[in-house]
């Protein structure tokens, strides 16, 4: 399972990304870096925060590990053809663990197998909403900056007239 945000999905990302592509393939490359530059303190922002999360006292034996596992799986994908936009994902490698990092990010938590044994428990986070209300906070800067990140590419194809570019 993972969790996903998925910011600014827009026809206009793809239309900019061909008209740059056909100037110079490198074009592309710079606005896909450009758009990951924009969302990158905010995911460092959710990193921090499931890195941080404090724990129940008595309960610290292999949480380190396992939120820094969470944190490093947070990634960046650009699309700029089918769903155009940035999606910002979380997820867990392994099998059988992809409910974790949602897990930690809901009130509720989740529900896990007691190693060793027949026993269910639900696992409760502290401080929920490490990736969801990072994101949701952050929804409007996030958004400014990738239209800004937009409109200069728009500039840079001389897109004006297409309705790229704000006057």
């Amino acid at each position: 399972m993972v969790a996903e945000i998925r910011v600014v999905p827009s026809e206009a990302f793809a239309r900019v990304a061909a008209a740059l592509k056909d100037i110079d393939e490198k074009m592309v490359s710079n606005f896909r870096e450009d758009m990951r530059r924009e969302v990158e303190p905010f995911v460092l922002e959710a990193e921090r925060n499931i890195i941080d999360m404090p724990v129940k006292p008595g309960n610290r034996a292999g949480f380190g590990a396992l939120r820094r596992a969470i944190a490093a799986g947070v990634t960046t994908r650009v699309d700029l053809v089918n769903n155009a936009g940035v999606r910002i994902l979380t997820h867990e490698p392994k099998p059988g663990a992809a409910i974790i990092p949602r897990g930690f990010d809901r009130a509720e938590g989740w529900r896990h197998p007691v190693f060793g044994r027949r026993t269910w428990v639900r696992q409760v986070p502290i401080k929920p909403g490490w990736f969801v209300e990072t994101f949701r906070d952050a929804k409007e800067p996030i958004e400014q900056g990738l239209l800004h990140v937009l409109d200069r590419a728009a500039k840079q194809v001389g897109a004006a007239g297409d309705g790229f570019v704000s006057s």
